[in-house]
């Protein structure tokens, strides 16, 4: 193989690995904890004092490549003094937690860049 030619191959490698997904939505499965909770592509919802589990993959809208474990998904909220997001001890879980009735946001983060923004809201625990 020429010289020329080992840079052509080299740099259409170099092409095809910096290529990243682009971000869609999220996949989100409960796992367990608050019944009343709910979760899905527009928002979460939690009940004051308590916490939902869920399983969280991010998805792609290209069909070129997935998230894969290499990829970085981090659950940030705008306020923690209303909700929390914390790591699960199992793969791609994540516990929401209701630490006060209000509505923050979460910010979605893939490999330290923002990719969305929800809305996170905390109802008030009943008889209070």
């Amino acid at each position: 193989m020429t010289t020329m030619m080992k840079r052509l191959a080299m740099t259409g490698l170099l092409a095809i690995a910096a290529c990243g997904s682009r971000y869609d939505s999220l996949q989100l499965e409960r796992v367990a904890g608050d019944e009343a909770a709910r979760g899905n592509d527009d928002g979460f919802s939690v009940t004051e004092g308590r916490a939902v589990v869920y399983e969280v993959k991010p998805l792609a809208n290209d069909q070129h490549r997935d998230y894969d474990a290499l990829d970085e998904l981090q659950l940030r909220t705008a306020d923690p003094r209303i909700a929390r997001f914390e790591r699960g001890v199992a793969v791609d879980t994540w516990m929401l937690i209701g630490v006060s009735a209000g509505e923050t946001e979460v910010h979605v983060e893939i490999n330290g860049r923002t990719q969305d923004t929800l809305l996170v809201s905390v109802r008030p625990q009943e008889g209070f």
